[in-house]
């Protein structure tokens, strides 16, 4: 309940520094600078039922809803509730979500049971043209990209067909160096370019490729870092212009899907 000067120094309890307890709830959102004050980032809680007994797997906001992976069930968030919308899926696997014109699609892992999913916002149903199971799921110049693919196709990629989400066929291989024939992880990065949507990142445990291109014909798969790599697609996060991960050495930022990058932390 003492707020100080941070930069005089810790100062010890004066009255006209403490807080009432009223105030404290409050306070925990604001921040004091040198010119003034503001509020911080909060959170707010989202439904005030538990939507479980089991972990949360997997957030995603979607096209339709939030979808909330929790166990084996499958729950969309609206109006403050939770609505269960499948169980019976393969229990704590780690989804991958991707949002496709009005579709909201999800991956549950390519050792589950279940295959590819589709949610149009009130049926949930498997994504036709039988995609393979996978590990992630990615949407990049209107294709549906799937990777982390059961034996013997770990180190390929599927594609859909331009704009149709339900049609595949296209695969393509990713080289490895010495670590295996496992693709880790891919993500749609910032590049820095004029490039809208960014590139298509693969990542395997120790190189890195860039999908460039806009359509089947055109599409480029180039090595582009042959130093580092990354350890799970789960360690990837893209946040405005730069995209982070986690190799086996430590956590990396970079601005241009990896070509060039720091080292942010070991």
């Amino acid at each position: 309940s003492v707020m100080s000067n941070q930069w005089e120094g810790l100062r010890t309890r004066e009255a006209e520094m403490e807080l009432p307890p009223g105030a404290l709830v409050s306070a925990l959102n604001i921040e004091f600078f040198r010119k003034g004050w503001g509020t911080r980032g909060g959170f707010e809680r989202l439904n005030a039922v538990s939507a479980g007994t089991d972990p949360i797997n997997g957030i995603f906001d979607g096209f339709n809803h939030v979808l909330v992976m929790e166990g084996q069930k499958l729950h969309r968030y609206s109006a403050g509730a939770l609505t269960q919308i499948a169980t019976g899926l393969t229990n704590n696997a780690i989804p991958s979500f991707a949002s496709y014109n009005a579709l909201d699609l999800f991956v549950n892992g390519s050792a589950s049971s279940e295959n590819p999913k589709k949610w149009n916002g009130s049926t949930l149903a498997d994504i036709g043209g039988s995609p393979p199971k996978a590990d992630f799921i990615e949407v990049w110049r209107s294709h549906v990209w799937l990777g982390g693919l059961a034996s013997p196709n770990q180190s390929q990629l599927q594609r859909s067909t331009h704009e149709n989400p339900e049609e595949y066929g296209a695969y393509y291989n990713v080289a490895k160096r010495q670590k295996g024939s496992s693709i880790t992880g891919m993500a749609v990065c910032p590049t820095g370019s004029r490039e809208d949507e960014g590139v298509l990142v693969i990542f395997s445990e120790d190189m890195i490729h860039h999908f460039t291109g806009y359509t089947r014909l055109s599409f480029n798969l180039t090595p582009v870092n042959h130093k580092i790599g990354c350890i799970s697609h789960r360690s990837i996060v893209v946040a405005e212009s730069m995209t982070y991960w986690v190799d086996e050495s430590g956590i990396f930022c970079s601005g241009d899907g990896g070509v060039t990058y720091n080292k942010i932390s070991w």
